[in-house]
């Protein structure tokens, strides 16, 4: 049943739906997978509910997308799912095996206010690696030279790891492992707690350097592709 890989990718029907699932498509084609779009159906919200005639508005406007797929040896297969997007998709995308959710960076919003509240839930509630797309018109997916993977030494941290040398291997690409320190103007210091901290900066980050190309070997990327720099920068 699960013969080709899976990628599932939720729409709602703005004008980023089709570059989304087009977005998907193309990285379909190069991993070897069938794409699964799926439209959910929240009674229960406001700004995600759907009046029938515009699912199917929404679903002609996804068959149009059909033809080009199957040219491009991607099968697309149209799913309506009843709930709330923060359950079904990941249940569906557990049940069927899926390798990947690509979701646009607005998907599920309000149209008055466009935001990226629910893809940023949705990476954090999904089984499987969440892609975050930007609003596309006609684009392809461009090519994967540089990947930058950010890590805090917890398990889902070391999951994303894997994910991007396992896109690394697959793209040739190289990837840049970040772990981001505490900035010192948030810390309550006095005047030698502050020099002693700037003192013993350099080892920690050797420390860290280490630590990291040790995770990054571990998880199937090049140790030569890890690399420590500290900057006064916040996560954000």
């Amino acid at each position: 049943m699960f013969n080709r890989s899976l990628i599932v990718v939720p729409v709602d029907g703005s004008p980023a739906t089709e570059g989304t699932v087009r977005y998907a498509v193309s990285i379909a084609k190069r991993r070897g997978a069938d794409v699964h779009v799926i439209q959910v159906v929240d009674r229960r919200s406001g700004t995600l509910w759907r009046a029938p005639e515009s699912e199917r508005r929404l679903r002609a406007r996804l068959r149009a997308l059909r033809p080009a797929a199957e040219q491009e040896g991607v099968s697309v297969r149209i799913v309506t799912l009843r709930g709330s997007h923060g359950s079904v998709i990941p249940a569906y995308a557990e049940l069927n095996a899926a390798r990947l959710v690509v979701v646009g960076h607005h998907y599920g919003s309000s149209r008055l206010w466009r935001n990226s509240s629910v893809a940023s839930r949705l990476s954090r509630s999904s089984p499987v690696p969440v892609l975050v797309v930007p609003v596309l018109g006609d684009a392809v997916a461009p090519p994967v030279n540089r990947i930058l993977a950010a890590v805090d030494f917890t398990v889902s941290s070391a999951i994303a790891l894997r994910t991007a040398a396992d896109w690394s291997k697959r793209h040739g690409s190289r990837v840049t492992v970040l772990h981001a320190m505490e900035p010192l103007d948030q810390m309550a210091l006095s005047g030698g707690e502050a020099w002693r901290l700037v003192q013993r900066l350099p080892a920690e980050v050797a420390v860290l350097s280490t630590r990291l190309k040790h995770k990054a070997k571990a998880s199937g990327t090049a140790s030569s592709a890890a690399s420590a720099r500290w900057t006064r920068s916040s996560t954000c």
